[in-house]
Protein backbone atom coordinates (compact mmCIF):
# COMPACT_ATOMS: atom_id res chain seq x y z
CA UNK A 1 0.00 0.00 0.00
CA UNK A 2 1.53 3.71 -0.91
CA UNK A 3 4.51 2.12 -2.67
CA UNK A 4 2.22 1.41 -6.16
CA UNK A 5 -0.35 4.13 -7.71
CA UNK A 6 -2.50 3.43 -10.85
CA UNK A 7 -1.42 4.41 -13.77
CA UNK A 8 -3.97 3.25 -16.00
CA UNK A 9 -4.01 0.79 -18.37
CA UNK A 10 -2.20 -0.86 -21.57
CA UNK A 11 -3.97 -1.50 -24.95
CA UNK A 12 -4.98 -5.19 -24.16
CA UNK A 13 -6.39 -3.47 -20.56
CA UNK A 14 -3.48 -4.89 -18.34
CA UNK A 15 -3.20 -2.64 -15.19
CA UNK A 16 -0.46 -0.37 -15.26
CA UNK A 17 1.67 1.25 -11.71
CA UNK A 18 3.97 3.43 -11.25
CA UNK A 19 6.04 4.29 -7.53
CA UNK A 20 3.66 6.81 -5.75
CA UNK A 21 7.29 8.75 -4.97
CA UNK A 22 10.18 8.60 -7.11
CA UNK A 23 12.06 7.96 -3.51
CA UNK A 24 10.55 4.38 -3.92
CA UNK A 25 11.94 4.23 -7.71
CA UNK A 26 15.10 5.35 -6.32
CA UNK A 27 16.32 2.93 -3.26
CA UNK A 28 14.34 -0.29 -5.25
CA UNK A 29 16.85 0.56 -8.00
CA UNK A 30 19.97 0.98 -5.88
CA UNK A 31 18.83 -2.10 -3.47
CA UNK A 32 18.81 -4.05 -7.11
CA UNK A 33 22.18 -2.86 -8.19
CA UNK A 34 23.92 -3.15 -5.27
CA UNK A 35 22.85 -6.35 -5.06
CA UNK A 36 23.47 -7.66 -8.12
CA UNK A 37 26.61 -6.31 -8.62
CA UNK A 38 29.43 -8.75 -7.29
CA UNK A 39 31.84 -6.45 -5.72
CA UNK A 40 31.87 -3.00 -4.75
CA UNK A 41 34.36 -2.47 -8.01
CA UNK A 42 32.24 -4.01 -10.34
CA UNK A 43 29.18 -1.27 -9.03
CA UNK A 44 31.17 1.65 -9.57
CA UNK A 45 32.07 -0.08 -12.80
CA UNK A 46 28.21 -0.09 -13.69
CA UNK A 47 27.52 3.32 -12.01
CA UNK A 48 30.19 4.29 -14.35
CA UNK A 49 28.13 3.33 -17.32
CA UNK A 50 24.67 4.46 -16.01
CA UNK A 51 25.55 7.94 -14.48
CA UNK A 52 26.04 9.26 -18.19
CA UNK A 53 22.68 9.64 -18.18
CA UNK A 54 20.81 11.65 -16.00
CA UNK A 55 18.76 10.31 -12.89
CA UNK A 56 21.36 8.33 -11.82
CA UNK A 57 22.68 10.57 -9.18
CA UNK A 58 20.73 9.49 -6.02
CA UNK A 59 20.62 5.81 -7.13
CA UNK A 60 24.27 5.65 -7.30
CA UNK A 61 24.87 7.30 -3.88
CA UNK A 62 22.03 4.79 -2.24
CA UNK A 63 23.93 1.78 -4.09
CA UNK A 64 27.44 2.66 -2.82
CA UNK A 65 26.01 3.37 0.71
CA UNK A 66 24.08 -0.21 0.34
CA UNK A 67 27.02 -2.27 -0.82
CA UNK A 68 29.13 -0.77 2.14
CA UNK A 69 27.29 -2.27 4.55
CA UNK A 70 27.42 -5.80 3.12
CA UNK A 71 31.04 -5.43 1.86
CA UNK A 72 34.42 -5.00 3.86
CA UNK A 73 35.63 -1.19 2.77
CA UNK A 74 32.66 -1.19 -0.07
CA UNK A 75 32.36 2.81 -0.19
CA UNK A 76 36.18 3.16 -0.03
CA UNK A 77 36.63 0.26 -3.09
CA UNK A 78 34.08 2.12 -4.95
CA UNK A 79 35.18 5.27 -4.97
CA UNK A 80 38.53 4.40 -5.96
CA UNK A 81 37.28 2.66 -8.58
CA UNK A 82 35.57 5.43 -9.52
CA UNK A 83 38.48 7.48 -9.67
CA UNK A 84 40.93 5.81 -11.16
CA UNK A 85 38.08 4.61 -14.21
CA UNK A 86 37.35 7.99 -15.11
CA UNK A 87 41.18 9.01 -14.78
CA UNK A 88 41.59 8.59 -18.88
CA UNK A 89 37.83 9.63 -19.63
CA UNK A 90 37.02 12.83 -21.70
CA UNK A 91 37.18 15.70 -18.99
CA UNK A 92 33.76 16.11 -19.14
CA UNK A 93 32.96 12.66 -17.55
CA UNK A 94 35.62 13.25 -15.01
CA UNK A 95 34.24 16.72 -13.80
CA UNK A 96 30.51 14.59 -13.26
CA UNK A 97 32.18 11.71 -11.35
CA UNK A 98 34.18 14.28 -9.31
CA UNK A 99 31.66 16.72 -9.02
CA UNK A 100 28.97 13.43 -7.68
CA UNK A 101 31.92 11.91 -5.59
CA UNK A 102 32.23 15.22 -3.91
CA UNK A 103 28.68 15.74 -3.40
CA UNK A 104 28.03 12.13 -2.14
CA UNK A 105 31.13 12.63 1.03
CA UNK A 106 29.07 14.33 3.01
CA UNK A 107 26.79 10.98 3.81
CA UNK A 108 29.08 8.54 2.39
CA UNK A 109 31.48 6.00 5.30
CA UNK A 110 34.52 6.45 3.23
CA UNK A 111 37.84 6.54 4.98
CA UNK A 112 40.17 9.45 5.39
CA UNK A 113 42.23 8.29 2.50
CA UNK A 114 39.51 8.51 0.08
CA UNK A 115 38.25 11.91 1.09
CA UNK A 116 42.05 12.90 0.64
CA UNK A 117 41.59 11.20 -2.82
CA UNK A 118 38.66 12.82 -4.08
CA UNK A 119 39.85 16.48 -2.26
CA UNK A 120 42.80 16.37 -4.04
CA UNK A 121 40.89 15.23 -7.64
CA UNK A 122 38.69 18.55 -6.60
CA UNK A 123 41.41 20.56 -6.26
CA UNK A 124 43.20 19.42 -9.52
CA UNK A 125 40.05 19.97 -11.28
CA UNK A 126 40.04 23.97 -10.12
CA UNK A 127 43.05 24.30 -11.00
CA UNK A 128 42.39 22.68 -14.74
CA UNK A 129 42.03 25.30 -17.70
CA UNK A 130 38.58 24.52 -18.11
CA UNK A 131 37.41 24.38 -13.52
CA UNK A 132 34.18 23.11 -12.71
CA UNK A 133 32.22 25.93 -11.21
CA UNK A 134 30.28 24.37 -8.10
CA UNK A 135 33.35 21.70 -7.31
CA UNK A 136 34.72 24.46 -4.19
CA UNK A 137 30.90 24.35 -2.61
CA UNK A 138 30.54 21.09 -2.66
CA UNK A 139 33.77 20.00 -1.30
CA UNK A 140 32.64 22.80 1.44
CA UNK A 141 29.57 21.10 2.57
CA UNK A 142 31.22 17.60 3.76
CA UNK A 143 29.87 18.55 6.89
CA UNK A 144 32.14 17.03 10.22
CA UNK A 145 33.33 14.26 9.03
CA UNK A 146 35.51 15.11 6.41
CA UNK A 147 36.34 18.69 7.23
CA UNK A 148 39.38 18.65 8.70
CA UNK A 149 40.76 16.14 5.88
CA UNK A 150 39.65 18.43 3.29
CA UNK A 151 40.75 21.94 5.30
CA UNK A 152 44.45 20.03 5.75
CA UNK A 153 44.65 19.34 1.81
CA UNK A 154 43.45 22.83 0.55
CA UNK A 155 46.42 24.25 3.08
CA UNK A 156 48.91 21.66 1.38
CA UNK A 157 47.77 22.27 -2.07
CA UNK A 158 48.29 26.14 -1.22
CA UNK A 159 51.27 25.94 0.12
CA UNK A 160 52.79 23.56 -2.51
CA UNK A 161 51.59 26.33 -5.00
CA UNK A 162 52.84 29.12 -3.61
CA UNK A 163 56.31 26.90 -2.88
CA UNK A 164 56.09 26.31 -6.98
CA UNK A 165 56.12 30.13 -7.82
CA UNK A 166 53.74 28.92 -10.25
CA UNK A 167 51.77 31.94 -11.84
CA UNK A 168 48.71 32.90 -11.52
CA UNK A 169 46.25 34.81 -14.39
Amino acid sequence: MWVFSDAGTTAAGDNLYSFTHRTFLEYFAAWQLAATSDTPENLADRLITSIRSSGWEVVGELAIQIKDRGTDQGADRAYQTILTGTENGTAQIRRLFIALLTEWLPGMPVSPNVARSVTRAVLTQILSPKPANNLLTSLQKCGSRHQVIVADELKSSIAAMVDSDQEFD
